[in-house]
């Protein structure tokens, strides 16, 4: 099954690969209002579909123990002001109002997986704004000392239709849902609430829903966590890289997707950067073994015909693509994104892996770190 599950993961990340590419390359051009309103609509969907795919990959992950919790200091407050941020963008279009009720969430950082903790409460506010048709939904928290810790409490209450109780016992079982028929309003896997469960539980946290069929509902959760000595920095990093460095680089682009191909290839343009592209891996040794110029990196993808990502690299390692060529720097470019696979990649000689679909900016940042490593070694090995 978890295979299954990668398999399809893969087949769907790739095509929203090129999707999330092409939206990304338009929004570069000149557009009207109308287009522009249209992109946005592009976006949404496509991110929808993503999370959609990224909740069965995390149900699966959490179904075999795979899932590993992060422990960053997060500001409270600032998680709660995001996710609300979230609450009002999804119901912007409909009759309802959203109030944040943090006035007694004192602002202590703590420590703990801030993704996780707002992929909880978005999935609650998510699943309010889905059954209110109007009315107020409030969204609150507090934190209480605890055993030298801090339990955070977070609720969300919606004046909507409610859930009866016999339907209440079943909401936390995966792919469950009310409406469960070919007439159903709503959309969605019925994984929300079971994902919830799980990652709360993971993180040794409490989670109830209280309900009243035709008053409406409160989800409320609470977990205990230490404190941080610093919060981690929100402010996006300035890419600093030697732009000019990476204009002037050798790059290999191994892919055999026409569609990832080409926007791969026009998202680095923009920066003035080119390429040379193989279609699979045996391409890739073969160029290298027969061709005298010195690439810098290599950009791999890893399902591939004829000779995967994973062969390519352990092949070029042993030397098969020229000993001159054994340690040119490797990038993984996949839609496999488990943390099996990218364990997988390391083991095969790859030193990067990046998720698909892919941001252009991290992109640059790892072919410029791989390359700055590898010249310190070769030049380190010069001075020994």
């Amino acid at each position: 099954k978890s295979k299954f599950l990668a398999n399809i993961s893969h087949e769907i990340r790739t095509p929203i690969n090129g999707m999330f590419g092409v939206l990304n390359i338009l929004s570069k051009t000149a557009l009207n209002k109308e287009q522009i309103n249209l992109l946005q609509m592009g976006r949404f969907c496509t991110e929808t579909l993503l999370r959609t795919v990224n909740d069965v990959l995390d149900f699966s992950k959490l179904e075999s123990r795979q899932l590993q919790l992060k422990e960053i200091g997060f500001s409270p407050v600032q998680l709660l002001k995001e996710s609300y941020a979230y609450g009002l963008l999804i119901s912007d279009e409909q009759p309802i109002t959203i109030e944040l009720q943090i006035d007694k969430l004192i602002d202590v950082p703590l420590l703990g997986d801030q993704t996780r903790l707002r992929q909880i409460i978005d999935n609650l506010i998510s699943n309010a704004v889905k059954f209110t048709d109007h009315g107020n939904i409030i969204i609150g928290a507090t934190i209480t000392p605890e055993d030298n810790c801090y339990k955070l409490t977070c609720w969300v209450k919606d004046p909507g239709e409610g859930i009866s109780e016999a339907d209440l016992k079943r909401l936390f079982q995966p792919f469950v849902q009310i409406e469960d028929s070919y007439t159903k309003t709503r959309s969605g896997t019925g994984l929300g609430l079971a994902l919830c469960k799980e990652l709360i539980a993971l993180m040794q946290g409490d989670i109830h829903m209280e309900s009243t069929e035709g008053v409406g509902t409160e989800v409320l959760f609470s977990v205990t966590l230490p404190l941080a000595e610093v919060i981690a920095s929100e402010e996006p990093e300035t890419l600093q890289i030697d732009l000019p460095l990476l204009q002037h680089a050798n790059i290999l682009f191994v892919e055999d997707n026409p569609i990832n191909q080409e926007i791969t290839i026009v998202q680095l343009q923009h920066y003035g950067i080119t390429m040379t592209v193989m279609n699979n891996g045996k391409e890739c040794v073969d160029h290298l073994l027969t061709n005298d110029l010195q690439y810098d990196v290599i950009l791999m993808d890893i399902q591939m015909p004829i000779m995967n990502g994973y062969e390519a690299s352990q092949a070029i390692r042993r030397g098969e693509a020229g000993t001159n060529n054994a340690n040119i720097p490797i990038i993984a470019l996949t839609a496999h994104v488990s943390l099996e696979e990218q364990q997988k990649a390391l083991q095969a000689g790859m030193n990067k892996h990046i998720n698909k679909p892919i941001v252009p900016e991290l992109l640059l940042k790892a072919i410029y770190d791989c390359i700055q490593t590898h010249d310190d070694v070769k030049h380190g090995g010069d001075t020994i």
